[in-house]
């Protein structure tokens, strides 16, 4: 006589996530949640967490999926955009089977000041001077005052030094009274009525003594 085997199906969990709380740091932002008290789960009746980010309605598209750990109770996001909606809704998971999600919780991440100058080049000069350029912010968040380039010397540690335009409509700084044949990065942000997200790090080189004037060496992005 054949025996069939007989296959178990893991139990849907019935405990509701609670999301309480959110936090952001620069565009990234931070989501925790919790079981009410008392609940009964273990390791027996839930595997983990699904987490599911949702962009703005009315399309609501899933932007992310993830599963975490049943003792993780948070999940970062990276990278959001700024005045935009976000949903998250989180349910217990085990093995195959979901749970009944989260309420639904909404979230935006507001910008102060304006976003990150794009297209940042350096071009050099002389031996003692370096042209940075680059384009306005897309999200200028207020009217644009001043630029602020900050440059050193790549692999020296020394602090800091920066210059800035006169007004927020120039889109290129000469740096000058720089080193010779030295390499260094520089970075833009903008200012409105506060500080904007810096840009990409670029590098360049100053000429040294008898290069031709007109000699450009290409900059390139640092991630």
């Amino acid at each position: 006589m054949y025996i069939y085997p007989v296959f178990s199906v893991a139990a849907e969990p019935t405990v509701q996530p609670e999301i309480d709380i959110s936090s952001v740091e620069g565009r990234n932002a931070t989501v925790r949640w919790r079981l009410p008290a008392n609940n009964g789960v273990n390791a027996g009746t839930a595997s983990g967490f699904l987490v599911r980010l949702f962009g703005p309605p009315p399309s609501s598209e899933t932007l992310l999926e993830e599963t975490t750990l049943l003792t993780v109770l948070s999940t970062k996001f990276h990278n959001m955009k700024y005045q935009q909606d976000y949903t998250v809704v989180v349910r217990l998971i085990n093995c195959g089977s979901q749970g009944p999600p989260s309420k639904p919780y909404l979230f935006r991440i507001n910008s102060q000041g304006p976003s990150s100058p794009r297209n940042i080049q350096a071009l050099p000069l002389s031996t003692s001077a370096i042209q940075v350029r680059w384009q306005p912010p897309e999200d200028p968040n207020g009217g644009i005052v001043k630029y602020i380039i900050e440059y050193q010397p790549v692999g020296r540690g020394t602090p800091h030094p920066w210059v800035d335009t006169d007004d927020g409509n120039k889109t290129a700084k000469d740096v000058t009274a720089l080193n010779g044949s030295t390499l260094y990065q520089f970075r833009v942000r903008a200012f409105s009525k506060v500080p904007g997200e810096w840009s990409k790090i670029v590098q360049a080189m100053t000429q040294g003594d008898g290069e031709e004037e007109d000699l450009i060496v290409t900059s390139h992005d640092i991630t």
